[in-house]
């Protein structure tokens, strides 16, 4: 018997092309887009269009993007996998 893994559409992203830091649902990020702040990855989602992987965020504080790029953020030390 052969068992194969069966790779998710999250962990798939995690080893795309568009996703050069490595960013993952559940991970402590820095994003730096003109000011620098700290969020947490809530889902990853994937603009064949655009070409590009965006970050869904959970940020602690009101007024900032809640939709980022990946190429803008930045896997912070607390953050393991």
């Amino acid at each position: 018997m052969t068992l194969n893994k069966i790779e998710t559409d999250e962990e798939i992203r995690f080893n795309h092309k568009y996703n050069p830091n490595g960013i993952y649902p559940g991970a402590f990020v820095d994003v730096c887009i003109g000011q620098t702040y700290a969020a947490t990855v809530r889902s990853l989602t994937l603009d064949i269009k655009n070409k590009k992987i965006y970050a869904n965020l959970i940020n602690r504080e009101k007024n900032l993007p809640v939709t980022v790029d990946v190429a803008d953020c930045k896997i912070t030390v607390a953050s393991t996998r």
